[in-house]
């Protein structure tokens, strides 16, 4: 099933590069949720102000692939005036969630200094004259998915509004339980009612806690994907973008933690069998998945900044495919030259 899908994606992304995205069959649906893609930008805003209080909105320090640097932020009347949102559109040829809204935070920061733009211009071209390590890339954001209801880094946010416990009641519902059945099988008379007990414990303290973390589960999963995808793509060999395959290596390599607990708290598809029910009844009674959950949370905030860098990688490099792929649609286009002599010049307009 993995390489149907990766082979349909492929062909996708071969047919659709230099092609208008805005003709694609996703194209409504992306202006749909353009309040969720925005939602990227606006928090970098909203976090960079609170750090900056002495300077405004507009003039603030982020550090993303290409180094920190010093950025004017495009106002709404900026924005508006020159109709970039439709040069959004017109660009927007990404294949993962990361990618879309990493562009348009770009798009609202535009840089002037060299080094960020010969970093980017670097990884544009090798992206046009290199189809086959594109196409690799490509099909791994696309297997990531965009939803249609969330932002990722939304999902990220969301994180921060989980309740945390510690797993010692967990611990001591299943005590409870395991003491009981000893007891009872050595002929204790009050064994049974305390089993009981410990079983009502167990249900109530379950549906509790799973009521407030539910929501969460579909976080970690698409959480979960992105590391997945962004981990075979640390294991391509293009040595042309080893700065950026290195930091998802480092990453990835310091995040086992987080994901080695995924398949008991991410949703599993329903199959019916006998099987699937014991593992159903055998998470309520003994709390598997919570207490796989805690422990998770707690690596999630231990190393929150790491998976924020593999958003923003993953973010950038998905984001130049769509400004390589929107050059060639163009087919005549214009690179900066930098000089040290200021001035502006133009030829040919």
């Amino acid at each position: 099933m993995y390489w149907k899908s990766r082979n349909v994606r492929r062909r996708k992304f071969r047919e659709q590069f230099g092609e208008n995205p805005q003709k694609s069959l996703q194209a409504d649906w992306v202006r749909n949720r353009l309040d969720k893609i925005r939602i990227y930008h606006e928090e970098l805003l909203e976090e960079e102000s609170q750090i900056n209080t002495n300077q405004s909105v507009e003039s603030v320090a982020h550090e993303m692939p290409g180094g920190e640097q010093k950025v004017n932020i495009l106002d709404d009347i900026t924005w508006n005036d020159l109709n970039m949102t439709e040069l959004y559109f017109m660009l927007n040829n990404t294949g993962s969630a990361m990618g879309e809204e990493v562009l348009w935070a770009m798009l609202h920061e535009p840089k002037t200094e060299e080094a960020p733009l010969n970093e980017r211009e670097a990884v544009i071209s090798f992206f046009q004259n290199n189809p086959e390590a594109r196409l690799k890339l490509q099909t791994h954001f696309a297997l990531t998915g965009k939803n249609r209801k969330i932002s990722i880094y939304e999902y990220m946010d969301r994180m921060e509004t989980v309740r945390r416990e510690s797993n010692i009641m967990h611990y001591f519902g299943i005590a409870g339980i395991s003491l009981s059945v000893i007891l009872l099988a050595c002929g204790i008379g009050m064994a049974g009612v305390l089993l009981i007990g410990f079983i009502l414990f167990n249900l109530l303290t379950y549906y509790k806690r799973k009521g407030e973390i539910e929501l969460y589960y579909s976080v970690i999963t698409h959480l979960i994907r992105m590391l997945e995808y962004a981990e075979k793509i640390s294991n391509e060999d293009i040595s042309e973008l080893k700065p950026y395959i290195n930091i998802l290596k480092e990453h990835i390599s310091e995040l086992k933690a987080f994901r080695k607990g995924a398949p008991a708290v991410t949703p599993q598809n329903p199959t019916g069998d006998m099987m699937a029910f014991f593992l159903d009844y055998f998470r309520i009674l003994f709390h598997s998945d919570l207490i796989r959950f805690n422990k998770m949370m707690k690596q999630y905030f231990k190393n929150k900044d790491r998976i924020v860098e593999v958003f923003e990688t993953l973010g950038f490099l998905d984001a130049m495919c769509a400004v390589a792929s929107f050059r060639t649609w163009l087919g005549e286009y214009c690179v900066p030259e930098f000089i040290a002599k200021k001035q502006f010049a133009a030829e040919q307009l």
